[in-house]
């Protein structure tokens, strides 16, 4: 039997996610499937947003740079941890510890920096607006050092689990599973509180006729984060919840459960699939709105009344 320093071989010292044992044929296939789908509908989502948000933007507000930013997080959840998870499924037990430490620091690095990303996009557009003379001076300073900051934690967290499944130690495992449960519930939290509170704001202040538009677009746009926001805290709360209560299961009894080795991948990829949905509901917000002009005639009524006005002005010809 191989140590978990070997990383070249299968062991069973180190932590399988896609066990033969706790992965039917039925859920591996069904799996399988819903990852493709994921990959095809992620890829083309986000690559449109990211072509839309370069059209229609000659110079970017702080927050577009950010939700651009954003969209290359997703784009990674599309191009690189799918196809990943879908290697892992179809290898099974068979992995080595060198693949299943890729696996895990793929798949907790993009939905940490997602919800860490919604997040800032959140408090830049909160500050920028309710405190604009105050904020403008220092926002771009702000956000590159909390870029940084979120960056540096997504990636300490992600390389965290990569080397938790180094090893079969199911107390450090549910160590992990209970700070990244609550690291993700208090940012997504925060997201959807800061966006409701924008909201109001928005809502209340004052604005003369000029500034309507820019207060409906303001509106709108807060709509929009608040939307994205809320559909993450609803993709990861159930998984929030259940990774707390297996990490407390598994710190208390030190002992696998096939239920959580079966919860575990699909609330994985239901925060994979909110990668898709942020843009989704972008790209459906800001899509262009053709006006339609409504006419109370017929196109006889209209023939009629034209040839009436001909007529009339012949006559003051005459």
């Amino acid at each position: 039997m191989s140590t978990h320093l070997n990383l070249t071989t299968t062991t069973q010292k180190c932590y399988v996610f896609f066990a033969d044992d706790t992965l039917p044929t039925v859920n591996r296939l069904l799996l399988l499937s819903t990852f493709i789908v994921l990959f095809l509908s992620i890829c083309t989502t986000n690559i449109w947003m990211i072509v839309s948000l370069w059209k229609n933007n000659v110079k970017f507000l702080l927050w577009q740079k950010l939700l651009f930013f954003l969209c290359l997080i997703d784009s990674w959840s599309g191009f690189i941890t799918i196809p990943v998870q879908i290697y892992m499924v179809t290898e099974g037990s068979n992995t080595t510890c060198l693949e299943l430490a890729i696996q895990g620091f793929s798949n907790a690095l993009t939905p940490m920096m997602s919800c860490v990303m919604m997040s800032l996009i959140a408090a830049v557009r909160y500050f920028n607006i309710t405190y604009n003379e105050t904020f403008k001076n220092y926002s771009t300073n702000i956000v590159i050092v909390l870029l940084l900051v979120a960056c540096i934690l997504s990636v300490a967290v992600a390389l965290w689990h990569s080397f938790n499944t180094l090893s079969y130690n199911l107390r450090n495992q549910g160590i992990f599973y209970v700070v990244v449960g609550l690291l993700l519930l208090i940012f997504l939290i925060t997201s959807v509180v800061m966006n409701v509170q924008l909201s109001k704001y928005i809502q209340m202040v004052s604005s003369d006729k000029v500034l309507n538009k820019s207060k409906r677009d303001q509106q709108r746009v807060s709509k929009t984060i608040l939307l994205m926001s809320s559909s993450s805290i609803l993709i990861y709360f159930p998984s929030g919840i259940v990774w707390l209560t297996s990490g407390v299961y598994l710190m208390i009894t030190n002992k696998d459960s096939i239920y959580i080795r079966f919860l575990i991948p699909w609330l994985h990829t239901l925060s994979v699939a909110n990668s898709g949905i942020n843009s989704l509901i972008y790209l459906v917000r800001t899509r262009p709105r053709t006006t339609r002009t409504r006419t109370f005639t017929t196109p006889r009524l209209r023939e009629t009344i034209n040839i009436s006005i001909n007529a009339i002005n012949l006559e003051n010809v005459k």
